[in-house]
C-alpha cells in the first residue's frame, strides 16, 4: 500500500542470492529516482503484480545477477510483475551470469513502457530474455531510447518471449543485439503462438547466430511484421535462420521506406518463408544476400 518516491544517490545495496534489494509490496506506487551511480548486487527490483514503478533521474542503476534464476527489475519467472515505467535519462545496466532469467520483464509477464533513457543488458546462461517474459504473454512499448543486448545461452530472446505471445512497438530508438544461442529470436517468440511487431523510424542492427533463429516474428507460430521509416541491418547465421517470420505459422510483412541491409546464411536458402502475397513493399531501398547470392528487392 506504499505510494511515494525512493531516491537512490550514489547507493550500494546487495541482498542474499534469490532475494531483491528493493522490493514493492502490494498495492505499490513507486517512483525510483537515481542520482549518481547505483549498484545493486545478487537482487534487483521486485514488482508485485498489483504495483507500479516508474523510474526517473538523471543518474545510473547498475544491477549485478549471479542467482540460478535471475530477474533484473519485475518478479521471478513463477510470477506475473506489476507496471514498469521507464522514464529516466541515465543508464540502465543488467548483468546477468546464471542459468534462467529475464533481465528486465518477468517470467509470466506484464506490462512494460521504456520512454527514454540507455539499457546496457548483457547475458549468459541457459536460457535468458532481455526485455519481456519467460513463459507468458508480453506488451511492450518503447520510446526514444538506446538499447544494446548481448546473449547467450541454450534460448535467448532479446524483446519479447521463450513461450508466450508478444506485441512490441518500438519507434524513435536504437536498438543492437549480438545473440549467440541454440534457438532464438531477436523481437519475437520462440514457442509463442503469435508475435505481433511494429517498428517505426528507428536504427536496428542485430547481429544473430543459432541452429534456429528468426530477427523478427515467431520462430513456430503465425508473425506479423510492421516496419516503417527505419534504418535495418541485419546478420543471422544458422541451419533454420530466417530474418522474417519462422518455420511454421502465417507470416505477413509490410515494409515502408526502408533502407535494408540483410546477410543471411541458412540451409533454407530464404530469408523468410513468407507468401509473396502476404509482402507489401512500400519505397525504399534493400540489398540482401543470402548464401553469397545478392538481391535489391523484397
Amino acid at each position: 500500500g506504499f505510494a511515494g518516491k525512493i531516491i537512490l544517490e550514489s547507493a550500494h545495496l546487495s541482498n542474499l542470492v534469490s532475494r531483491p534489494c528493493i522490493d514493492l509490496g502490494n498495492e505499490s506506487s513507486v517512483t525510483l529516482l537515481l542520482i549518481g551511480s547505483n549498484r545493486l548486487e545478487n537482487g534487483g527490483v521486485c514488482v508485485d503484480e498489483s504495483s507500479q514503478l516508474r523510474i526517473e533521474g538523471q543518474g545510473d542503476l547498475e544491477i549485478r545477477l549471479n542467482n540460478a534464476d535471475y530477474y533484473g527489475i519485475g518478479n521471478d519467472l513463477s510470477s506475473t510483475h506489476g507496471k514498469l515505467d521507464f522514464a529516466q535519462d541515465g543508464t540502465i545496466s543488467v548483468n546477468a551470469k546464471s542459468h534462467t532469467g529475464v533481465c528486465i520483464g518477468s517470467g509470466l509477464g506484464g506490462e512494460i513502457n521504456i520512454g527514454r533513457g540507455r539499457y546496457l543488458l548483457n547475458a549468459s546462461g541457459a536460457s535468458n530474455v532481455g526485455v519481456g517474459a519467460y513463459d507468458g504473454n508480453t506488451n511492450i512499448e518503447m520510446l526514444g531510447c538506446d538499447f544494446e543486448l548481448i546473449e547467450s545461452g541454450a534460448f535467448s530472446i532479446g524483446i519479447g518471449s521463450v513461450s508466450g505471445n508478444v506485441k512490441a512497438h518500438i519507434i524513435y530508438s536504437s536498438v543492437k543485439m549480438y545473440l549467440n544461442s541454440q534457438m532464438t529470436a531477436g523481437i519475437g517468440t520462440l514457442m509463442g503462438k503469435n508475435a505481433e511487431i511494429h517498428i517505426e523510424s528507428m536504427s536496428i542492427n542485430e547481429d544473430l547466430r543459432a541452429e534456429e533463429l528468426t530477427v523478427f516474428g515467431a520462430v513456430y507460430g503465425d508473425s506479423n511484421v510492421t516496419i516503417d521509416r527505419s534504418n535495418v541491418n541485419i546478420s543471422a547465421e544458422g541451419t533454420k535462420a530466417l530474418a522474417f517470420g519462422g518455420m511454421n505459422g502465417s507470416t505477413s510483412l509490410s515494409f515502408l521506406d526502408i533502407d535494408l541491409l540483410l546477410n543471411i546464411a541458412n540451409s533454407i536458402d530464404e530469408y523468410t518463408l513468407a507468401d509473396k502475397s502476404s509482402i507489401v513493399r512500400t519505397g525504399g531501398r534493400f540489398r540482401i544476400t543470402v548464401n553469397g547470392n545478392y538481391y535489391d528487392s523484397i
